[in-house]
């Protein structure tokens, strides 16, 4: 990692001068947004040049726009057997940015991923925000940084005991889509080096972290002496550690009590080892905790969940964190179940305190059992482990999940409402729906302004549906909806996505028709009026379509353009023409749903993989789409047969991130590989300490010490 050369990276940083420059609205494409396809920036675009001129750090976020591109066309190219050239017909991404908000990537393309609408090849787009480095969004993200397993020690710790990693992107492979990163580092983030950094805001690139210093990490090594009565089990890592590192104790104890500022290795080497042997204890404390809060059936029914998941019994689950010692890979699956079962616990300990919560209804008895639970659920706390207090992601990491968009829904209430307001006034009496609209609106105080509705903005929408009503028949001509039908279809739609948790594991949600709902203009690909296009979940029918959604998603509005009550644009007009900031080429046929599934279901796995490695030669396997179907063709790779007959997939490395998002498809699974046992010098330490101990006449403590020995012995 460079050493912080401040001088060098505020050259480098620098342009972002908030609130100065702003976007030429008469341009007409995105407002107070400048939007440029990356084909547009790889032509050599001169608006893009200009504000890449103003600021610099704009190139991290085109280069991991175009890490994306790369890497989603190589996907396509296998999975629809699509030359390179081809896949740019139906994928786009775009590159956003204004210097107040930073900049932001709009992809839009088929969806890939765990829901079932990835087997019927739907479009949508995707955003990601590229934040800037500034000491707003850092402050959120210590908070959430604080919000898991850390929360037990939010009250010692500050921004203070925060380092951080800023990564600014240099250059790309474009064969691989592998970004190059530069790094600067932070010790703190309240040196006058980090609110110098602050005041400039530059992009910060993907690989950014934030993490525990030597100060943090001191802190909550000490805190824990008091919160978890640790103190004999600190001064036991801390032997171990001095024997270990040949370093003095009395060192070891300098340093967690006036770590230096500047987080030299040799100190962050020490304090890692502390937390690591003070992670050999963690069964013990845990279960100890337990039994004195009154929670040890949460405990154990957290554990039960997440051995269930992983495919393993709560014994092998407490024996693989039993046998963690110093060795990388058994540190790394101990740890990693670890996170999994603090993780369980946090919700756990945080449903109870929300279900918990006394009432003004509540009689007495109530109230204090309600308190009785509320004490047990604040007496669940626990040690961190390592990784829980390194490296932490900054920023959006990656594009948001496929979901029903907030505007979607606002559009649905609005909608509904002008249905309704209709059916009870008819068609005619537009000052009367227009009123009525207004009246519900007249004590509504929001940032929206669109409190007043006119005859024009009635006629508008009364036009749109109209529109709307129009189906084909299948023979040329059109069957015409009733108002009545409109409104029925738009509760059934609404039902639908109410009734979903968009954030839970759903495997089918809300189908609803591209007229009622998503398509602006009403039209239909279909010629049958019983096989009408869905939007699911988010998804839509073509590229066209997921281009049109974009540009409603991203329209610039004057407050008085939204409505106060539903948060929706009042204009309908807009809805049936958004203004073209996405779109495909002129020159190309609009690509569906239906087109793609033809072309992935009509090639063999085997004939896909030739393609591709036809367009990409020397490509490594493991870069497919799809592992699975590699293995079809070349069959599984051979593995290590674990001497205990438990499964073993890879174990991935957990990590703590900051913000919504937006953002895994699916939740990495951990089983345990090959069972390590405790190594003999560790061994030989703590019987040495328990030795120790017993000629200072710390009989209690030294028992302690061999129940870990025994147990060790057992196992």
């Amino acid at each position: 990692m460079a050493t912080f050369n401040l001088n060098k990276f505020i050259k480098e940083a620098m342009g972002a001068q908030w609130g100065v420059y702003r976007t030429d609205k008469s341009r007409g494409r995105g407002g107070d947004y400048l939007w440029w396809s990356l084909q547009e920036i790889d032509n050599g675009s001169r608006s893009w040049k200009k504000w890449l001129s103003i600021c610099p750090t704009l190139e991290t976020a085109y280069l991991q726009a175009k890490s994306f591109y790369i890497k989603k066309k190589r996907d396509f190219t296998y999975r629809y057997t699509s030359n390179p050239k081809e896949v740019d017909k139906y994928f786009k991404v775009y590159l956003g940015y204004n210097p107040s908000y930073g900049a932001y990537m709009c992809s839009i393309g088929p969806y890939v991923g765990e829901k079932p609408v990835d087997a019927k090849n739907r479009f949508s787009y995707f955003t990601q925000r590229f934040q800037n480095v500034d000491e707003k969004s850092l402050q959120e993200s210590f908070q959430k940084y604080c919000a898991g397993s850390l929360e037990p020690f939010k009250d010692v710790l500050s921004m203070d005991d925060l380092s951080m990693d800023i990564a600014m992107g240099s250059d790309i492979d474009d064969k691989s889509g592998n970004v190059k990163w530069e790094h600067v580092t932070l010790p703190s983030l309240t040196s006058p080096e980090a609110r110098e950094v602050f005041s400039h805001g530059p992009i910060q690139g993907q690989e950014s972290k934030i993490y525990l210093n030597n100060s943090g990490k001191a802190k909550v090594i000490n805190s824990a002496i008091q919160k978890y009565n640790m103190g004999d089990r600190v001064n036991m890592a801390i032997n171990f550690v001095s024997g270990a590192k040949g370093v003095s104790e009395e060192q070891i104890r300098s340093i967690l009590n006036n770590p230096s500022p500047e987080n030299p290795k040799n100190e962050t080497d020490i304090l890692n080892d502390v937390i690591i042997q003070l992670q050999s204890f963690f069964p013990f404390s845990l279960r100890e905790q337990a039994q004195a809060g009154g929670w040890s059936d949460i405990l154990e029914q957290t554990v039960n969940n997440v051995a269930e998941k992983l495919r393993m019994t709560s014994e092998q689950v407490w024996e693989m964190i039993n046998r963690a010692n110093t060795s990388s890979s058994a540190i790394r699956e101990s740890n990693a179940l670890l996170n999994k079962i603090t993780k369980e616990l946090n919700k756990a300990k945080k449903q109870m305190i929300k279900s918990n919560t006394p009432k003004a209804r509540d009689d007495e008895a109530t109230i204090q059992e309600k308190e009785r639970k509320l004490a047990i659920a604040n007496s669940i706390v626990w040690l961190p482990t390592l990784q829980e207090m390194a490296h932490a992601s900054s920023g959006q990491q990656i594009p948001l999940v496929l979901q029903i968009r907030t505007s979607q829904k606002s559009m649905l209430k609005i909608k509904l409402e002008l249905l309704e307001a209709i059916i009870s006034n008819g068609t005619q009496n537009l000052q009367a729906i227009a009123d009525q609209m207004t009246n519900k609106r007249e004590k509504q105080s929001t940032v929206a302004q669109g409190k007043v509705w006119t005859t024009e903005d009635v006629q508008s929408w009364i036009d749109y549906f109209n529109q709307e009503r129009q189906v084909p028949d299948g023979h040329g001509g059109f069957i015409t909806k009733t108002y009545e039908d409109l409104k029925n279809e738009t509760l059934q739609i609404m039902s639908d996505t109410s009734s979903k948790d968009e954030d839970a594991d759903i495997e089918e949600t809300a189908e609803v028709s591209d007229s009622d709902s998503e398509d602006p203009s009403g039209t239909s690909n279909s010629s049958d009026p019983n096989q009408q296009n869905v939007v699911l979940h988010g998804s839509f029918d073509s590229f066209d379509q997921a281009c049109k959604m974009a540009n409603l998603y991203f329209v610039d509005m004057e407050h008085s353009g939204i409505d106060t009550k539903t948060r929706a644009l009042r204009d309908a007009n807009l809805y049936q023409s958004p203004p073209a900031i996405f779109a495909r080429d002129s020159d190309v046929e609009n690509v569906n749903s239906e087109d793609l599934t033809r072309a992935r279901q009509s090639t063999s796995e085997e004939a896909k993989a030739k393609h591709y490695m036809s367009h990409y030669p020397g490509a490594n396997r493991t870069k497919l789409i799809s592992k699975n179907k590699w293995e079809e063709i070349a069959g599984p790779k051979s593995t290590k047969k674990d001497k205990n007959n438990i499964p073993s997939p890879n174990v991935q490395e957990p990590v703590v991130t900051t913000e919504p998002s937006e953002t895994k498809e699916n939740e990495d699974h951990i089983v345990p590989s090959t069972m390590l046992s405790l190594s003999k010098n560790i061994v030989n330490n703590l019987m040495k300490i328990s030795s120790s101990l017993k000629n200072e006449g710390k009989i209690k403590e030294a028992n302690e010490i061999n129940k870990i020995i025994n147990k060790y012995n057992r196992t």
